[in-house]
């Protein structure tokens, strides 16, 4: 297995005792994560702020929870009224009327485990996601379902180290492309049908620790997923070692080019299902010898 690795991180010149290979180890190692987002990176403050849109007078805004979580947050609900003190889950503290009107920056500071749209209540009236902030949930289970009219325009990283379950996560959220390749997953389990229906997202993943990931299943699902990030989201994640065994990856339609790094991912030890569109160039590999290799743009030579 670490010969194979070892030669995918050649074909790119980051084979072991090469001049990058340090640096890529670094980055993928979790215990290495504050390197490598920086000042940037979780705990750096910021407050956890969404976007809501009313369109009529003394219309309501819910901030959705979940049954079963702790909460203690106090929601600014960007009018100048007072801000509200959540401390349990349902509370009717989450909701606030507005009385005209507009377009409204709601903050959230303090305990949130989850938000939960699950395709109801006021999904259609947030329009955005503006700063992950000091958000460290421990579920994002269908939290923006259905929140078809939602963009996400946040760049900070979103610490989900304590969250092992972003299944449906985006689920058919329309207009939403947000930026994931600073996210910390780190204990991640669970990721099906992440962004079922996400039309546009085209999201960046090879920095991602997949080393706990249990079920991809529908992961990638009738998107805007390109070949080159799916690309990459093999050579990150088959550079991983252990992972888990067994894994099924759904990106359904999508084609690949990186055959070494698709194939470290289905062969022993690994054994993951992958679906997806298949290989998208013509590569003839007739067998798997020593170096040297030669990596020419998308087209693999084994001398």
């Amino acid at each position: 297995m670490a010969q194979i690795i070892n030669k995918l991180l050649m074909m790119r010149g980051r084979g072991i005792g090469g001049p990058n290979f340090q640096r890529i180890n670094t980055r993928l190692n979790a215990k290495s994560v504050g390197n490598f987002y920086g000042a940037n990176g979780p705990g750096s403050g910021g407050l956890f702020t969404l976007v809501f849109r009313t369109t009529t007078n003394d219309e309501s805004i819910t901030v959705p929870t979940r049954a079963g979580y702790p909460y203690d947050m106090f929601i600014d609900w960007g009018d100048g009224s007072e801000p509200s003190h959540v401390t349990v889950a349902l509370s009717p503290d989450a909701t606030h009327v507005y009385a005209e009107p507009g377009d409204y920056e709601v903050t959230i500071e303090g305990q949130c485990s989850t938000i939960y749209f699950n395709g109801t209540g006021d999904n259609l009236k947030i329009i955005n996601i503006k700063h992950w902030g000091d958000f460290t949930p421990t579920s994002m289970l269908s939290a923006f379902t259905g929140c078809s009219n939602m963009t996400v325009t946040a760049t900070d990283p979103l610490d989900l180290s304590n969250c092992p379950d972003l299944q449906w996560m985006f689920q058919d959220c329309l207009v939403a492309n947000p930026r994931t390749d600073n996210w910390i997953t780190t204990g991640v389990t669970n990721i099906q049908g992440m962004f079922d229906g996400a039309s546009l997202a085209n999201p960046k993943l090879s920095n991602w620790d997949v080393s706990t990931l249990q079920d991809a299943s529908r992961f990638i699902a009738n998107t805007s997923f390109t070949t080159e990030n799916y690309d990459e989201m093999l050579r990150g994640w088959a550079l991983q070692s252990p992972l888990q065994v067994g894994v099924t990856l759904d990106v359904l339609t999508v084609e690949y080019t990186d055959i070494l790094a698709h194939e470290v991912l289905t062969d022993p030890p690994n054994l993951w299902n992958i679906t997806d569109g298949g290989t998208g160039v013509p590569v003839n590999v007739v067998t798997f010898q020593t170096f040297p290799v030669t990596y020419l743009g998308e087209y693999v030579t084994y001398g």
